[in-house]
């Protein structure tokens, strides 16, 4: 039989439960400001490398074409420099961080700031449909050109087969390291948004 003195397990339990937690901590309008220019810092950097990526691509792409002595490797040349304008223009329209007036109250800076955090981390979700799906038909469209042409020799060569084998892993590879890569930002994100939410249960402070 259970010792009447001992305390009852189920009732410490529910006291554990109801018992009320500490407040989260406010947030100040100085912290979400920081936070937002530490984004928007990120994001410049980020985007300026595209940029730059693109400014040296897209050219290549479209001198690699004109001088291609076969058509379908000009059509694929011309398939991924239209690929990259593409993304570019995505880039534009999508990766900026609207402008939030230092004015503005804590509340309204706070969720201008959730949002651009939001909106940061979907495009990083969907780095597949946007960023590298887009590259597929013109890369696909060369390599098949090039695997073409060296079956088409009287003598195909083992190395031959080793170079076009070891370009496809390379750029699966590729595909496969962007894809991660972004997918872990995006979590990263994702983390740093319930964390703000956390401290939000507090409540904004001056909001």
């Amino acid at each position: 039989m259970n010792d009447p003195n001992e305390p009852d397990p189920l009732a410490l339990l529910r006291t554990a439960w109801l018992r009320p937690t500490d407040a989260a901590p406010t947030l100040t309008l100085e912290e979400l400001q920081a936070a937002d220019r530490d984004l928007r810092r990120s994001v410049r950097r980020m985007n300026i490398q595209e940029w730059v990526a693109g400014v040296f691509l897209v050219p290549w792409c479209l001198y690699s074409a004109y001088r291609a002595e076969r058509t379908p490797t000009a059509v694929g040349m011309l398939l991924l420099a239209t690929s990259g304008l593409f993304i570019c223009y995505v880039i534009f329209k999508r990766s900026r961080v609207p402008s939030v007036s230092p004015s503005a109250p804590t509340r309204e800076f706070y969720e201008e700031h959730v949002g651009a955090l939001t909106r940061r981390a979907e495009l990083l979700e969907s780095v597949w449909r946007w960023y590298l799906l887009p590259f597929v038909p013109g890369i696909a469209v060369v390599y098949i050109d090039a695997v073409v042409v060296v079956l088409g020799r009287p003598v195909v060569t083992p190395r031959a087969y080793a170079v076009l084998g070891f370009t496809l892993l390379v750029a699966v590879a590729v595909y496969l390291v962007v894809g991660v890569v972004n997918r872990r930002a995006a979590r990263k994100i994702r983390r740093r948004i319930e964390t703000l939410r956390g401290h939000d249960s507090g409540g904004t402070a001056d909001g």
